[in-house]
């Protein structure tokens, strides 16, 4: 068998001589996602405030040279501070988090958790968005480092990644950052009147540690030169494991 595939295809057998999965004596539940701040060295995560932070959101998404950013989500681009604003509220009526992605004092877009399940212990990173000057970038980075590692810290065994099958870059972000591929859900959904097919991707509490620390690696100091190179990608911090 796949030794990465070992620790979920566990397989007992009931008294009836069925296959089963592994039971897990310990298992209590996950915790509902806190609203606090997440720091890292480059980027905080702070949850957003539509009074607060509204005016920053629509002088950033105007700064957007054109739509492409929005053509993979389900919403945008917004006509003004008001569509914008209401569209927070919506999302914030919802059962997620949504956080602003900041680096100092400047926001510099958003992503969320969200569909936690804390019985079953299964969550979502979704809704990312972010601005021209955080995209490819160490604190892009380690914003989705600082979602996974507060999930894990609550005690979740699976955090999802899921994106419209034809935005290429989301799936290579997935891959890059661990998560394994799961499949394809065909016609899943209908977004802006046209037909989504959703990957997933998943990555489980017993794959966390050593991701984690490929993580660490790469966002350390020591890995970038004097011009802000990377010496080592993520994937060969991950191999050097």
């Amino acid at each position: 068998m796949n030794q990465t595939l070992a620790p979920y295809l566990h397989i007992e057998l009931n008294e009836f001589g069925q296959p089963v999965g592994q039971r897990l004596e310990s298992w209590q539940c996950a915790i509902k996602p806190p609203q606090q701040t997440l720091s890292g060295k480059y980027v905080q995560l702070i949850p957003l405030n539509v009074a607060q932070h509204a005016e920053a959101l629509w002088a950033l998404v105007n700064q957007e040279p054109d739509a492409s950013c929005w053509t993979y989500l389900p919403y945008g681009s917004f006509a003004s501070q008001i569509v914008l604003s209401d569209w927070l509220n919506s999302m914030l009526d919802q059962d997620l988090l949504l956080y602003g992605i900041f680096t100092g004092d400047k926001i510099q877009g958003w992503c969320a958790l969200m569909r936690a399940d804390c019985k079953a212990g299964s969550i979502e990173i979704g809704h990312v968005y972010y601005s021209a000057g955080l995209r490819r970038t160490l604190a892009a980075t380690e914003a989705m480092f600082l979602l996974m590692q507060q999930v894990f810290t609550l005690g979740y065994r699976r955090c999802e990644w899921k994106c419209n099958s034809l935005n290429a870059p989301s799936k290579r972000a997935a891959l890059r950052l661990g998560f394994q591929h799961e499949g394809l859900f065909r016609q899943a959904t209908i977004v802006k009147g046209r037909n989504r097919n959703t990957d997933w991707f998943s990555i489980l509490d017993h794959e966390w540690a050593e991701q984690e620390q490929a993580m660490q690696h790469w966002l350390s100091s020591a890995n970038f030169d004097d011009s802000g190179q990377q010496k080592l990608s993520l994937q060969q911090c991950r191999r050097s494991l």
